[in-house]
């Protein structure tokens, strides 16, 4: 069995990182162009749905108590894997666009 608050620290960990990347993100983009800063924004504002969605996900798994935390897990594992791969995913476009449009 996973042990609950490690697991939840990590989840936390993790998603606290993200968070303080998206700032970073955030004002790297007030270096760009005008029309660069529109596309960054939106890859922003993407990578804020997924990670909001993230904290949604372990508020849920966090308040769940002992019986309710070992169902949970199950789903928990395969919904955090589809949040990295998405959140990897918009990250990479918006470092794609940020290299494009470098002023």
């Amino acid at each position: 069995m996973i042990d609950k608050k490690l697991y939840n620290q990590r989840f936390k960990a993790q998603l606290d990182v993200w968070k303080a990347g998206i700032a970073g993100m955030k004002a790297e983009a007030l270096l760009s162009s005008a029309d660069a800063q529109i596309s960054l924004h939106k890859k922003i504002d993407a990578l804020e749905s997924e990670v909001d969605k993230g904290y949604i996900k372990f508020n849920e798994i966090n308040s769940a108590n002992d019986e309710a935390w070992d169902a949970l897990i199950k789903g928990a594992e395969s919904a955090w894997s589809s949040l990295k791969t998405s959140f990897h995913e918009a990250s990479l476009k918006y470092k794609k666009i940020k290299k494009d449009n470098i002023c």
